[in-house]
């Protein structure tokens, strides 16, 4: 009897001192890495998530993609990704220029063009020894009777890249909250996901309405939408930007951004607020702090949901003590 209980003894110390796999987490933390962005380097981020999107591959309207980028992005993360148990996605679309997502749309829509796409993002998948999908379809203002014709397309879209897929292969989405507004999702598409990254951030910034960008009640919103068009609570995971929005002397016409590695550089304690205020006294400048994560992992625990997602793994801070990540991973292991 002493045997078994010696080998379950060293067992366990080889296993307490093995570095843990982010894969195992409970919790999902999934991070884009921008590959249009020059400046993107994987060594100087943190790499404590469980998910990368190597973003974007974008689509031609005859389903043929644009993949350079993500494969130059692919050669520097894929050791990080390697190093931390982290699994890598190619993320298909993006909040490109509006030919992009005409030319999206268009080749979804299309029987021929659309399984064009399926081959030759599977092909990628295959070639970079990638985990999965994810697509970030951000196309949704058109008429509704467009949308209504996007739809069944954008159903036949997932469900075909979760034949292909198996179940072994992961399926994501970046969903828009005013895509599920439209409509867009069909109980069908929702099913097909093994998770979806719900974009709670960008409320405003691109309209006449000043304020935060991502308040808690856009996350309630779009998480509580994603419910009723037949997502689990287990699919779900709350994205948040790792940015902000502000306006200079809180003049429409005078709009700017930062990311979050700036806002805390510039303004020492921003980590511990949500806002900053400017010369006039009143608040002009809204991003996700402290507070802010703290408000959206208590909710998430609360509603049984997967984790967090945020936009971009480059934005966030190199100072571990003022870290967003670094602190979302703190609040969820709570």
């Amino acid at each position: 009897m002493k045997k078994p209980l010696i080998l379950l003894i060293f067992w366990a110390i080889l296993l307490c001192g093995c570095k843990q796999d982010a894969s195992t987490s409970k919790y999902y933390i999934v991070g884009y890495f921008p590959s249009y962005n020059a400046r993107a380097n994987a060594d100087n981020c943190w790499w404590d998530i469980t998910h990368v999107n190597l973003s974007f591959a974008t689509i031609n309207a005859d389903g043929s993609i644009n993949d350079a980028n993500v494969r130059r992005s692919c050669v520097q993360v894929a050791p990080k990704a390697k190093e931390n148990g982290v699994k890598m996605m190619v993320s298909l679309g993006g909040g490109g220029p509006k030919e992009e997502q005409d030319a999206f749309a268009a080749a979804i829509l299309d029987d021929t063009a659309r399984e064009n796409i399926i081959r030759n993002v599977m092909a990628l998948v295959k070639d970079l020894g990638l985990a999965g999908v994810d697509i970030d379809y951000e196309a949704w203002n058109y008429p509704q009777d467009y949308v209504d014709q996007l739809t069944p397309a954008l159903e036949k879209l997932f469900t075909g890249f979760r034949k292909a897929l198996g179940r072994k292969g992961l399926l994501s989405s970046a969903i828009a909250i005013y895509g599920l507004e439209k409509g867009g999702y069909s109980k069908a598409t929702m099913e097909s996901m093994d998770y979806m990254t719900i974009m709670a951030y960008d409320l405003t910034g691109w309209s006449d309405v000043m304020g935060p960008h991502s308040p808690f009640s856009y996350v309630r919103q779009g998480c509580e939408l994603a419910l009723e068009h037949g997502a689990k609570p287990e699919q779900i995971v709350v994205g948040v930007p790792f940015y902000g929005r502000g306006w200079h002397d809180l003049d429409i016409t005078r709009m700017y951004g930062s990311n979050y590695a700036r806002i805390v550089e510039n303004n020492p304690g921003a980590e511990n607020s949500n806002e900053l205020t400017g010369e006039t006294g009143k608040v002009e400048f809204w991003y996700d702090g402290f507070p802010a994560i703290d408000e959206k992992a208590a909710y998430i625990k609360e509603n049984g949901f997967k984790g967090f997602m945020f936009w971009e793994l480059t934005g966030d801070s190199p100072d571990p003590q003022k870290s967003l990540l670094k602190h979302m991973n703190k609040v969820l292991a709570q």
